[in-house]
């Protein structure tokens, strides 16, 4: 038999044998899914939650920002314009 036969049929043959002798992954999966739940808590948003709070005083509109992450006012009251119904 030639050398490059051999090779060939020892390349098929270890190929096979790897097809059906190792399971699908399923172990690795196992182990993986495990390694994940652990880091989940680890997740925190880095940026802040900002909202404008608009309000009415007589006639008036004012808007103010408002961070909801840290439930903190920024800034005064800044008035916008005349409440239109």
């Amino acid at each position: 038999m030639k050398p490059r036969m051999k090779v060939l049929f020892a390349t098929l043959g270890v190929s096979l044998a790897a097809c059906f002798l190792l399971p699908a992954g399923t172990v690795l999966a196992a182990e993986n899914s495990s390694a994940i739940i652990q880091y989940d808590d680890s997740i925190e948003p880095q940026s802040n939650a900002l909202r404008w709070i608009y309000k009415i005083e007589n006639g008036k509109v004012y808007k103010r920002l408002y961070n909801a992450s840290t439930r903190n006012w920024i800034g005064d009251w800044i008035y916008v314009g005349e409440y239109q119904p």
